[in-house]
């Protein structure tokens, strides 16, 4: 379980969805999780119809919330490890046709609790 992740956002063009997972599946993330102190990655697609709902929490909101249609997680062991693998993973995606409006963001885990085994404190 890594401490840090990396969230990488975009868009894709409508079309190259099929060229962009396959980039993503077969090369990018592979890569990627090759690399040292990287632990895990998720591609993530959202369900757009579902995020479009008007829910409670969206209507106290001042400012419509921008729904990322395209999400990479990279779990890693350190924050230095997440920003050097967001290096690799947006250059990769900025170089690809069809892929647009790349951000990044770094979270770090500050605290876990875990239970111990009967018998241990």
């Amino acid at each position: 379980q890594g401490a840090v992740m990396l969230t990488v956002r975009f868009a894709v063009e409508p079309g190259a969805e099929a060229e962009v997972t396959r980039l993503l599946r077969q090369e990018t993330l592979p890569r990627a999780c090759d690399m040292a102190g990287i632990v895990g990655a998720h591609l993530c697609r959202a369900d757009e119809a579902g995020s479009r709902v008007e829910t409670v929490e969206k209507k106290a909101r001042n400012e419509p919330t921008a729904i990322p249609s395209w999400i990479l997680l990279i779990e890693a062991i350190s924050v230095d490890a997440a920003e050097a693998c967001a290096v690799q993973v947006t250059t990769e995606l900025r170089e690809c046709n069809g892929i647009h409006g790349i951000d990044q963001a770094t979270y770090r885990l500050e605290y876990q609790r875990c239970k111990l085994p009967s018998g241990e404190s």
